[in-house]
């Protein structure tokens, strides 16, 4: 097994969990200081030695290209997007089921970002999201946000998703491009992202 890189200015204490991609590049869980539990997540590219800060808006527009591309497969990585998301499987699971079934074959080739990389990704940009909300509104009991009241009058979201889900405004996000077909600069605008 390949050891892990160093990262510049990262020691290594600071590495909470770190997963090597079948393609050589490296997701990481870095611890940050905002709070207890609080990380970052950064992917290493060993050919170029950088790293990159994803967010789930770089997913609304990669899943944007295969939907233009496919819309079966582009539907068929939400569906695995969805499995994660709900804390039913892990991202390896729901790979390992893909690879089973031969399915991988059948989307692997799409454009932009490997179901691999989606799949390790968002999974840890899910799980720092409900960090966060669990540190900046459910221990201090605040008020449900005007955007999440509002996905939940429109029927975007449920109540209980709305309160208890973290990463509720990403999964809204990347269903809106895939499921209902909306450009992802008008979904991003949707959800109040800065762009």
């Amino acid at each position: 097994m390949e050891q892990r890189p160093k990262l510049r200015g990262i020691p290594d204490e600071k590495i909470l969990e770190a997963r090597r991609l079948s393609d050589g590049k490296w997701v990481f869980k870095i611890s940050n200081r905002k709070g207890p539990g609080d990380f970052r997540v950064s992917v290493f590219y060993p050919e170029t030695q950088t790293r990159l800060t994803p967010s789930y808006a770089h997913f609304a527009i990669d899943l944007y290209g295969k939907l233009c591309r496919n819309e079966n497969a582009a539907l068929f990585i939400l569906q695995g997007i969805e499995e994660i998301y709900s804390g039913a499987s892990g991202a390896t699971d729901v790979l390992s089921k893909l690879n089973k079934s031969n399915s991988l074959i059948q989307i692997g080739n799409l454009p932009g970002y490997s179901v691999e990389y989606t799949f390790h990704v968002l999974e840890f940009i899910f799980m720092q999201e409900e960090v966060t909300w669990e540190r900046d509104f459910v221990q201090l009991r605040k008020p449900l946000p005007q955007l999440r009241k509002m996905l939940v009058r429109k029927g975007f979201l449920t109540n209980d998703e709305a309160k208890s889900k973290g990463s509720a405004i990403a999964m809204h996000l990347l269903r809106r491009v895939v499921r209902d077909k909306i450009h992802p600069v008008a979904a991003m605008r949707e959800v109040l992202l800065r762009i």
